[in-house]
C-alpha cells in the first residue's frame, strides 16, 4: 500500500517537473524582454547628439537657401520685365507725340517758318488736335520740346497765345528719366541726293529741314536707346 503511494508521488512529481521548467523558462524570457525595451527605452530617451543636430540643420538650411533663392529670381526677373514695360511704353508715347507734332507743322510764310532746332530742342509751328465733344478741330499753334532736369518738356501755346512768349502757360511733363534727348536735321543738296543728318541745328529762317532724327535714351533701373526719324509732310 505505502509502496503504490510513494509511486504515485514520484509519477506526479516527475510529471509536474516539465511543467515548472516550461514555466522557469517563460519567466526568464519576460525578463528578458523587460531588460531589453528598459535598455532601448534608455537609447531613445537620452535626446540627439551634436552631429545629429549639425546634420538637420544643415539639411534645413539647404531647403531654405532653395526656396529664398528661387522666390528671389522670380522677383528679380518680375520687376526687370516691368521695368522694361514701363521705358518702352514712356519711350512709344514719347516719339509719337512728337512724330505727330513734327508731321503737322507748317511753315509761317515763304520767308520765315519759325523753324529753330538745336541739339536738345526744337520748336515750330504746327497744328494740334483738340477734341471736343463730337468733333476734332486742328489749332494753330506753337510747339517746342526740350531737355530739362532729365525730363522732355513739351510747350503747346495755342491760337492768339501762340506768338506770346509772357502767356501763362506752363510746360507739361512728357517723359522722365531721361539719359539723352539727341536732335539731328536733315537736309538735300539736290533733290536728288540723299538725305544728310550731319547738323545739329537748324538755323534757316525761311526752310524747313527734310527731316528729323530723334534719339531717345532712358533708363531707371535699366537703360534702353531708341531712334526714330519723323520726314516733314511740309517738304515732300
Amino acid at each position: 500500500m505505502r509502496l503504490s503511494l510513494l509511486s504515485k508521488l514520484v509519477s506526479l512529481r516527475g510529471a509536474t517537473c516539465p511543467e515548472r521548467s516550461r514555466r522557469k523558462r517563460r519567466s526568464n524570457l519576460s525578463t528578458i524582454r523587460l531588460l531589453r525595451f528598459a535598455r532601448n527605452d534608455t537609447v531613445f530617451s537620452r535626446g540627439v547628439t551634436l552631429v545629429e543636430l549639425l546634420i538637420a540643420a544643415s539639411i534645413f538650411l539647404v531647403v531654405l537657401v532653395t526656396v529664398f533663392s528661387a522666390f528671389h529670381t522670380g522677383i528679380f526677373g518680375y520687376r526687370r520685365v516691368d521695368d522694361t514695360l514701363t521705358i518702352n511704353q514712356t519711350a512709344r508715347l514719347a516719339l509719337e507725340r512728337i512724330d505727330l507734332d513734327l508731321r503737322n507743322l507748317f511753315a509761317y510764310s515763304s520767308d520765315k517758318s519759325f523753324f529753330t532746332g538745336a541739339r536738345d530742342s526744337v520748336s515750330f509751328l504746327a497744328l494740334v488736335d483738340t477734341f471736343s465733344k463730337d468733333r476734332v478741330t486742328g489749332d494753330f499753334s506753337f510747339v517746342s520740346y526740350s531737355l530739362q532736369d532729365k525730363k522732355i518738356m513739351r510747350l503747346c501755346r495755342k491760337n492768339t497765345d501762340s506768338f506770346n512768349d509772357k502767356a501763362d502757360i506752363q510746360p507739361l511733363e512728357l517723359a522722365t528719366g531721361v539719359e539723352a534727348f539727341e536732335l539731328s536735321y536733315g537736309y538735300q543738296s539736290a533733290p536728288e541726293d540723299p538725305v544728310k543728318f550731319d547738323k545739329e541745328s537748324w538755323t534757316d529762317p525761311a526752310k524747313l529741314p527734310v527731316a528729323v532724327k530723334i534719339k531717345l535714351s532712358l533708363k531707371n533701373t535699366l537703360a534702353q536707346a531708341f531712334e526714330r526719324t519723323v520726314y516733314l509732310a511740309a517738304e515732300q
